[in-house]
């Protein structure tokens, strides 16, 4: 069986949004957190930038993906095996994995999947499909359904490597933290870790009030890239450090004492169902501890 060699990451789309002056900041920014995701798992790692993707080397990929899909601005993540941009190799390595690998065989159907970036001389997208399909289907006797297949195969074929995955992990989201500027959250309820956590998304640091250590290891866990800072206090207590701080107060419950003051509050969650709160706050619990 052939071992996967890298992982390709997705930018999320919302940084494809932003105009060329502020685009490199973000994804320089996106680059320093996945390094220091793996950096904090102590992985080795190579990484490989091209536009709008990110590759990833190492040998240890299963615990650089539990890492990975936790990276603010990453919207999906897939590991792949790799080789040079020439059809015979992509054939070659195509077909291998089809055995191997995925066990295709004749009872089975698969369908490719194929995207080229830069250019090629040598071929045609329509070209490199129809030869990697070819070459898969020899050595398999698999049917062709590319409407339903049993199994997908994908190729994306760049200018010197070409990336071959069978399947599409899905991350985090969101914008890169540190994107954002700072934010002061007072976290006393899952709700208003929640509401943290959804600020995080959006690119924020944060500096934290809480009085809960488990609030604070969650929040430590998704917090990559930025220092977080941590400040054990009673609520009203914290209320009255919040304030001097002059930054945006993130709450995800009610407190009425905001109600007195000037401060600028963000609360994401204040149109979700409790139901959707709870929910969202057991997942962002479970996936703290990969």
């Amino acid at each position: 069986m052939k071992k996967y060699e890298c992982i390709l990451l997705r930018v999320s789309g919302e940084l494809s949004l932003k105009s060329e002056q502020v685009k490199p900041k973000f994804f320089s920014l996106l680059v320093r957190n996945v390094r220091k995701s793996l950096d904090r798992k102590n992985i080795e790692h190579r990484i490989e930038v091209n536009p709008s993707r990110i590759f990833v080397y190492t040998n240890e990929i299963s615990q650089a993906v539990k890492s990975l899909i936790k990276v603010f601005g990453i919207s999906s993540l897939s590991p792949c095996w790799t080789c040079a941009s020439k059809i015979d190799e992509i054939s070659l390595l195509a077909s291998d994995i089809a055995v191997e690998n995925l066990k295709l065989d004749n009872t089975k159907s698969f369908a490719l999947r194929v995207r080229k970036a830069g250019r090629h001389k040598e071929f045609s997208l329509k070209t490199l499909a129809d030869e990697v399909g070819g070459a898969v289907k020899r050595v398999t006797n698999a049917k062709v359904d590319l409407t339903n297949p049993d199994i997908e195969i994908f190729i994306e074929c760049r200018s010197r490597r070409t990336y071959i995955f069978v399947k599409k992990i899905k991350a985090v989201g969101g914008l890169p933290l540190g994107s954002g500027g700072k934010a002061c959250a007072l976290v006393y309820s899952y709700a208003d870790l929640v509401a943290a956590w959804l600020v995080m998304r959006r690119g924020n640091s944060l500096v934290v009030f809480t009085d809960n250590e488990e609030y604070e290891n969650i929040l430590r866990s998704w917090h990559i890239g930025e220092r977080i800072s941590i400040n054990y206090e009673d609520k009203e207590k914290a209320l009255k450090e919040a304030l001097k701080l002059q930054l945006p107060i993130v709450k995800g419950s009610l407190f009425s004492q905001l109600h007195s003051t000037n401060a600028f509050v963000l609360n994401p969650i204040i149109c979700f169902p409790e139901k959707i709160i709870k929910k969202m706050y057991e997942k962002i619990k479970k996936f703290s501890k990969l």
